[in-house]
């Protein structure tokens, strides 16, 4: 894990005394465990695109590449404060994965565009946080939300409303039932759910991260890095992803991929 983790689990274990470990003695280990070897295996994917990819990585991949690398950090989040029983700040990170997952397909469906607002955006993206808000910046804002929102709209009507139900923070809302959960009070239940849907996106971010190198040689290696998770998350009971996924399939079955992998390796 990366070093904020550390800080940030430390603050939370001072103010909570419901910290879990999501070893054998708990119910939803193999899931918790799964979230770890996720994350690893992106960051896996992601120093090795540092290493190796640079000469097949220009404007069309960084903007990409940039987004993906800032996932990390809301995926270690949604681990911490699943330990902590914390579910409603989980669900809000989870809702920032759905919206992340669906800008990396849209930006990875057209490329060009993705070219373009990187270049237009370069300075400000490597020092976003330490500018203020310039109007490049919030057209570039409003480019990424018609992004989430063409391909948001591409779903299903009820595929979609019960993903964003699914993801949505239920405590901000007084009239829903949900808003009654206390945080910090442990719930097997949600626990397993919240951990099933950051897994699942875990598989979709990876696999466009991976894609984003699609049609180049190192694209064949990110695959491997990544396999280990793709068969780590199919084991841990999610069952098939949602439709949502439907585009990533071809890297959710491992016999499929190694047949994939097989045939590029004679080819070299």
């Amino acid at each position: 894990m990366t070093d904020w983790f550390d800080g940030y689990e430390e603050l939370l274990s001072e103010q909570s005394d419901n910290t879990r470990d999501f070893d054998l003695g708990s119910e939803n280990w193999l899931k918790g465990r799964t979230l770890l070897t996720s994350v690893e295996s992106l960051k896996l994917a992601i120093d090795y695109v540092n290493d190796h990819a640079g000469n097949y990585t220009d404007e069309e991949e960084l903007l990409q590449y940039l987004m993906s690398r800032k996932s990390v950090h809301h995926f270690e989040s949604c681990f911490v404060l699943l330990r902590h029983g914390l579910y409603n700040p989980s669900r809000t990170q989870i809702r920032f994965l759905l919206e992340m997952y669906l800008l990396l397909k849209g930006l990875n469906r057209d490329k060009k565009q993705a070219a373009r607002i990187y270049d237009e955006t370069r300075e400000q993206l490597h020092n976003m946080g330490s500018e203020p808000l310039t109007g490049t910046r919030l057209r570039t804002i409003n480019e990424f939300d018609s992004i989430v929102k063409s391909e948001r709209d591409a779903l299903k009507e009820d595929e979609y409303q019960l993903l964003w139900q699914h993801t949505s923070n239920s405590a901000v809302h007084p009239y829903s039932l949900e808003s009654i959960e206390i945080d910090n009070e442990y719930s097997k239940s949600i626990e397993g759910s919240l951990l099933d849907a950051v897994n699942v996106f875990a598989f979709g971010i990876s696999a466009q991260f991976v894609k984003t190198w699609s049609g180049t040689p190192v694209y064949w290696d990110l695959m491997k890095l990544i396999d280990p998770m793709i068969v780590r998350i199919r084991t841990s009971s999610i069952g098939a992803p949602p439709p949502l996924f439907d585009e990533d399939l071809d890297l959710w079955f491992p016999e499929f991929s190694d047949w994939q992998l097989r045939l590029a390796q004679n080819r070299r």
